[in-house]
């Protein structure tokens, strides 16, 4: 199974379209190994692949918004360990760059669930519970990937 890791502000959410009050339904990203991705890196046994979400549809699709309205485009950082020893993972290894002199730096998840909260008016305590729960598992945080791990 693959690890997905996402930068601070990237979130996997799905909305279904009604004109009452919509629940969000938590949509997981499919799970596939890093070197599928097109831009995927592999050094060492440890491939590292950036997943751009570049279009409305796949926004809409995992985070019931369109990302892209707010100036914000999703990125999902999944890692595959092809190794025979542990690898430590930590959001310092990952350093994300506009052209060659531009650091994009993520945004704060709060920053993220605060556009949703204003696209879509009202959530009851456990849909919002449930929300920031699920953004707060996407951040990027340290982790030991185990050999073979994907």
């Amino acid at each position: 199974m693959p690890k997905h890791l996402f930068l601070i502000g990237i979130l996997a959410l799905g909305l279904t379209a009604c004109s009452s009050p919509t629940p969000y339904v938590i949509v997981e990203m499919p799970e596939r190994e890093a070197d599928l991705y097109p831009l995927s890196q592999t050094k060492e046994g440890v491939t590292v692949a950036v997943d751009e979400i570049t279009n409305v549809e796949r926004s809409m699709q995992y985070f019931g918004i369109d990302m892209f309205k707010h100036g914000i485009v999703p990125i999902n950082v999944v890692i595959s360990n092809h190794t025979e020893r542990m690898q430590l993972v930590s959001p310092s290894d990952i350093l994300l760059l506009r052209g060659r002199q531009s650091v994009v730096d993520p945004l704060p998840v709060q920053a993220v669930t605060n556009l949703v909260d204003r696209e879509y008016w009202y959530f009851d305590s456990g849909t919002k519970k449930q929300i920031d729960e699920h953004f707060g598992g996407l951040t990027l945080q340290e982790m030991v990937l185990m050999p073979d791990e994907v």
